[in-house]
């Protein structure tokens, strides 16, 4: 069962297999020699090190590190019987649990596919029963070799499988048993015990260090996979009990399971709960077996744990189960004995014959739908599909491709896939585009694309692009496509590259083109793609896009920042083609108007790439395309409440429509702010009448703030479906003569009653209108918006802050934020040395909250760095951050303001 046909079977080789290999091949011939494994969230060594020990016996194939697997699970096998002996002692029924334990351990299903495979949980279930069976054999015999054994044994155990951790708990329960009704033998298995615990604490001393140096490498993977509650903890627990044993209640997942089959055949299930109920009634003989029992039944349950632990959708796992088969083994061992014991009695016949006859149909039985079970699981498409077969398929293809004057493209699911890596010899010859999403045109000559059907792109690719290349499909053993191979000539290529010039300069590092839509008309709740065109014009050391779908009047409806195309496989000149797939809610309002929005970010640092423009200067953070309507969504069953919204608190229904619920209010603003007011609206029949939403402010006077239809007036009420929930999102400025005090924000449809949505607070703003005595005076005109009528300077030394007021007035009333820039030159070069870029008042008083005629009092203070004394200059300004626009004022775009730096 563990070793026919294991160069071939299971199809594929999975992702982590495939990285276990690479890892395995680095400590045979690398000269990798690690205590723990980091990468990949984490990995115990024990499996790596036998397996380079095949490597190097055998050879560097695949199936070699699945060859170690099966002889780990075959000694497996031989050491659950051991520890059954031990375990029991001398005598016959010792003997007849032994062999029965073992009989069950060679024909699990879960264990057998574990040990099929290249994974290192198989080596837990060996290094478990290898514990047992030397520490209850030192016991029993006192001897030192089988007490030094069970130490080496117990410290290994914490270099197999991160479930392992859990197996001390039921070793040390029993232990405690033991100690407390040991009697007069107490003080020598005190003594023994203490020395198996020190030789554990040496074994386990590197990994120790290790994890106190690295913590986080003992949490990592931990907290990557357990239950978030303490309810889905007991239900986790529940459904790993169920999955040992009864029908369909096993691991759901195909890569470990023939799913949904339970750990043991129903018949073996059964003979398991009798060997239960037999260990609960009998009473042990000596303190030795009752340790026994405890070590049995404590075992059950904790080594359930790690997968009982893990998030629900996961739950049972078969491979994190593997901690408990050693253990489950025995139970129904223990009722086939006691068949053997009581027919022998009743019979009279030898035992042996009897015993003979059981485990051939036990054997026979449990093996015949152990190798069915696994044969046809092993050969089956749904495991050549979860073990990535079509990146096997890819691995080959690419070895025998012609790839001479092209640039070779792999798309894959996973970067740098370690399945291509495992397999191919030109693994290092390709670049890789991660997710299928994806193409590059090479800067020169042609281009080939593998894509395999795990990768394959979210929308077809344009007419205009696919009408050019060659292309050929590979199929799998089932004779399905699995595989496409995409080739563009040379002239292919330089014909699709853009000509125009680019939309957007990013830092020169990359240049956006373009941003077109790929479906013609994309409704709110379903994908809706984009393709997106972009050059690579200088390396970078991480960046990431950032795509989203905006409104000018309502803000961002969605947002997606893919890792499509990794800066380490950048080549100067490639073009970049790239989906972007984002879900715009379908509470999202079907109107016209909708952006796309481009740019770029470094994911280490979280810095944003600015743009550039033609006279070099800031020019916003972003490019803006135009996307189009988005229509109604296309589902019909009932829309969760938004979260920007909350819950209405009783049923509010004017003219037909349901106000399901509003966003929080502010407690104060300041006249001339905006109230950002999201509306969640509900149609609750159709057609509705056509009436405008109304909403004002309560209080000192009675203040409009807005009387149109919905989404300012773009999607009036009598296009509404029945069941249309809308976000409507307002944003609405507090009129800038807006008395202080408290108000009460109130709605109303057409002619119906007013709905009292909350209150908030107007605050009072100063104003100043006449200008101050200033030392210096400018009468600077920036763009009939802003003058600037002077200034005072502080004293400027090198190493200390310089303050700089400056006093503003406005020329009008503002919807614009402007951002002031302060910039320290060198009045020779104009290289900028020292700046600070914020609006006014450090940010407390943007420019849209001013009223015409009002002066306004601006600090701003940087810090001067180590220069020579002498005259410098100050370079005053202001602009638009979102386009890096700047206010015109003379024949330029700032002021220059004379300093003098002293030492």
């Amino acid at each position: 069962l563990r070793l026919a046909e294991i160069p071939h079977l299971p199809f594929g080789l999975h992702y982590d297999e495939a990285a276990n290999n690479i890892l395995a091949r680095e400590i045979a011939f690398g000269g990798y020699r690690p205590v723990f494994i980091g990468a990949y969230t984490g990995k115990e060594v024990l499996f790596f090190y036998l397996g380079a020990l095949w490597f190097r016996l055998v050879g560097t194939a695949p199936w070699v590190l699945r060859l170690n697997g099966a002889v780990i699970g075959l000694l497996a096998v031989a050491a659950t019987g051991a520890a059954a002996r031990a375990l029991w002692g001398p005598g016959p029924e010792g003997r007849r649990v032994a062999l029965f334990a073992a009989a069950g351990m060679a024909v699990l299903l879960p264990h057998v596919i574990l040990s099929r495979y290249g994974f290192r949980a198989v080596s837990q279930s060996l290094m478990e029963a290898l514990t047992v069976a030397a520490l209850w054999r030192a016991l029993r015999t006192g001897r030192p070799l089988p007490t030094l054994a069970a130490g080496v044994s117990l410290g290994l155990t914490a270099y197999t499988y991160l479930a392992a951790r859990l197996f001390p708990i039921s070793l040390a329960l029993a232990m405690l048993w033991l100690l407390a009704r040991a009697g007069p033998a107490r003080r020598r298995y005190l003594l023994q015990l203490t020395a198996v615990a020190g030789v554990a604490a040496l074994v386990f001393a590197p990994l120790g260090l290790y994890f106190l140096r690295h913590p986080e490498a003992f949490t990592v993977r931990i907290s990557q996979v357990a239950a978030p509650t303490a309810r889905e903890v007991l239900e986790g627990f529940w459904r790993c009990l169920r999955g040992l044993g009864w029908p369909r209640a096993g691991d759901p997942g195909v890569r470990f399971n023939v799913a949904p089959h339970p750990v043991l055949e129903p018949p073996v299930a059964l003979l398991a709960l009798a060997g239960l109920f037999l260990l609960l009634l009998r009473r042990p003989p000596d303190a030795l077996r009752s340790a026994a029992r405890v070590l049995l039944l404590t075992a059950l349950v904790v080594m359930l744990l790690p997968s009982a632990l893990a998030t629900r959708d996961d739950v049972p796992n078969h491979m994190r189960l593997v901690g408990v088969y050693p253990f489950l083994a025995v139970f129904p061992a223990v009722a086939l004995s006691e068949m053997v014991h009581l027919l022998t009695a009743r019979f009279g016949t030898r035992g042996f014959r009897i015993e003979a006859l059981l485990l051939l149909v036990f054997l026979g039985g449990n093996g015949a739908a152990t190798a069915d079970h696994y044969f046809r699981w092993a050969r089956s498409p749904a495991v050549f599909d979860t073990n990535d077969g079509d990146m096997v398929l890819l691995a080959r293809t690419l070895d025998g491709l012609d790839l001479a004057g092209a640039t070779a493209y792999v798309a894959s699911f996973h970067y740098q896939s370690p399945t291509v890596a495992a397999l191919s010899r030109r693994y290092g010859e390709v670049k890789w585009l991660t997710g299928g999403a994806t193409l590059v045109l090479p800067p020169e000559g042609g281009a080939v694309y593998l894509v395999p059907i795990s990768a394959r792109p979210p929308f077809p690719w344009p007419g205009w692009l696919s009408s050019r290349w060659s292309v050929e499909e590979v199929r799998d053993p089932f004779g399905r496509p699995a595989l496409w191979v995409y080739r563009l000539s040379a002239d292919d290529v330089a014909a699709l590259r853009p000509e125009e010039p680019p939309a957007a300069d990013f830092a020169h590092v990359v240049w956006v083109h373009s941003a077109t839509p790929l479906t013609p008309a994309c409704a709110a709740g379903s994908r809706c793609g984009v393709l997106v065109t972009w050059e690579i014009r200088a390396p970078y050391p991480a960046l990431q896009p950032v795509v989203r779908l905006t409104h000018p009047q309502t803000g961002e409806w969605a947002r997606v920042h893919p890792f499509h195309y990794p800066t380490d496989e950048w080549t100067v000149g490639e073009v970049v083609l790239d989906q972007q797939v984002f879900v715009p809610p379908p509470t999202a309002p079907p109107v016209e108007g909708y952006e796309v929005t481009v740019g770029f970010f470094n994911p280490q640092t979280m810095e944003i790439l600015p743009r550039v423009g033609p006279d070099e200067g800031f020019a916003g953070l972003e490019v803006r395309f135009p996307f189009g309507a988005l229509r109604p969504p296309e589902a019909t069953a009932p829309v969760a409440l938004p979260a920007s919204c909350r819950p209405a608190p009783e049923d509010v229904q004017i003219e037909g429509v349901r106000l399901r619920g509003w966003s929080a209010l502010p407690m104060a603003l300041r006249p001339g702010e905006r109230l950002s007011l999201t509306l969640c609206w509900e149609a609750l029949r159709a057609p509705l009448p056509d009436q405008k939403v109304r909403l004002w402010l309560e209080g000192p006077r009675r203040v409009p703030l807005y009387e149109d239809a919905p989404v300012y007036g773009q999607w009036p009420f009598p296009a509404w479906t029945v069941g249309a929930t809308v976000e409507d999102r307002l944003s609405l400025q507090i009129p800038r003569k807006t008395p202080p005090g408290t108000y009460s924000v109130h709605l109303a449809v057409g002619t119906g009653g007013p709905v009292a949505l909350g209150t908030l607070e107007v605050s009072p703003v100063e104003r100043t209108f006449g200008a101050p005595s200033l030392p210096y005076r400018l009468e600077a005109d920036f763009g009939g918006k802003v003058r600037l009528l002077g200034y005072e300077v502080g004293e400027a030394r090198t190493g200390a802050p310089l303050t700089l007021v400056l006093y503003w007035q406005a020329q009008g009333e503002m919807e614009e934020d402007y951002t002031v820039f302060v910039h320290l030159i060198d009045p020779q070069s104009g290289a900028i040395l020292a700046q600070v870029d914020e609006m006014p008042r450090h940010g407390a008083y943007p420019t849209s909250l001013w009223m015409a005629g009002e002066v306004v009092r601006d600090e701003h203070v940087l810090t001067v760095p180590a220069l020579p004394a002498g005259p410098y200059a100050l370079r005053v300004g202001l602009y638009l951050k979102e386009t890096g626009q700047r206010l015109p004022v003379g024949d330029g775009d700032f002021v220059r303001i004379p300093v003098t730096v002293q030492e």
